[in-house]
């Protein structure tokens, strides 16, 4: 050993060089539900917009577009909920697991 050789730093000595910051910790599979889920409840709520667009008689003595509109909000806008909640909860679980 010679004289300026410095041995190895252990945990908890001094001299021990300082600790890299965590990363922290994201879940890629909540984002990507969160984000699904959110373009869903978006497309429903503006095809049920699109369909007060369309020139005609939508009501029940017409064609009875008006009731796709309601399938999408009763149907469709439920699903693209659930996502966004599972997606939230797998983030805050991510989240609280790196403290």
């Amino acid at each position: 050993m010679g004289q300026g050789y410095v041995p190895a730093a252990q945990p908890g000595y001094p001299g021990q060089e300082p600790v890299p910051r965590a990363k922290k910790r994201r879940s890629i599979g909540g984002i990507i539900l969160l984000v699904f889920g959110a373009v869903i409840v978006m497309a429903s709520i503006a095809g049920c917009l699109a369909i007060d667009l369309i020139p005609g008689d939508h009501g029940d003595s017409g064609d009875g577009l008006a009731w796709a509109g309601v399938a999408l909000l009763l149907y469709v806008v439920p699903f693209g909920l659930m996502l966004m909640v599972s997606g939230l909860i797998l983030v805050c679980a991510a989240r609280s697991r790196s403290r």
